[in-house]
């Protein structure tokens, strides 16, 4: 699994996923914008794009914030991620 930053190759792919996921809240068109600003960063898995969120600075805050984050694959997958997750959490806190 990849996570990096999306470039103008990933917008296809992520306008169809956007498309077919048919959620009011994000649309291509954000998508595209954080691309073009070099906000946009997705998670990658055997090439194909499975996630993506915009990673903003809030000046008001002073601090970086998450937005629109978005997650493309199946249930299972996400089974398998969540369980990654606590693993790697586990291993932070020294809990193996």
């Amino acid at each position: 699994m990849e996570i990096r930053k999306a470039t103008q190759a990933d917008y296809k792919s992520i306008a169809l996923a956007l498309r077919n996921k048919n959620i009011p809240y994000i649309t291509p068109a954000h998508a595209l914008a954080d691309i073009k600003s070099e906000q946009l960063f997705v998670m990658c898995e055997n090439g194909k794009v499975i996630a993506q969120c915009a990673l903003v600075h809030e000046p008001m805050f002073e601090y970086h914030a998450m937005k629109r984050m978005t997650i493309y694959n199946k249930a299972n997958d996400m089974d398998r991620l969540i369980d990654e997750l606590t693993f790697y959490s586990k291993i932070d806190t020294n809990k193996i």
